[in-house]
C-alpha cells in the first residue's frame, strides 16, 4: 500500500498510528535534537537547544501529548 501525504509532519503522524494500531503499544521513540514534524508528539528535544527530559520545549505544547514520547540519542546503539 502506498499512502500520499502533503508534508513531512502528515507522512510521520500516519506512520505513529499506523505502527501504534499494528503493535497495540502507545509509546515511541524519536531521536532527540531531529525534527520530526510540528505534531504535538514529536516536539519533545526537537533540536530547539532546550535540553529536557521528555518534555515539549515549545510553547504551546502541552506535557499530555508527549507522555508517550522517548527520546534516543542518534546513532547511539547503547541510548
Amino acid at each position: 500500500m502506498v499512502r500520499f501525504t502533503n508534508s513531512g509532519t502528515e507522512a510521520c503522524m500516519g506512520m505513529i498510528r499506523l505502527c501504534r494500531a499494528y503493535t497495540n503499544r502507545e509509546k515511541v521513540i524519536k531521536f532527540e535534537g531531529c525534527y520530526h514534524g510540528h505534531a504535538d508528539a514529536f516536539l519533545v528535544q526537537a533540536g530547539s537547544g532546550v535540553a529536557t527530559l521528555g518534555l515539549p520545549d515549545s510553547p504551546g505544547v502541552p506535557s499530555s501529548a508527549t507522555k508517550a514520547t522517548l527520546c534516543a540519542e542518534y546513532n547511539n546503539l547503547d541510548a
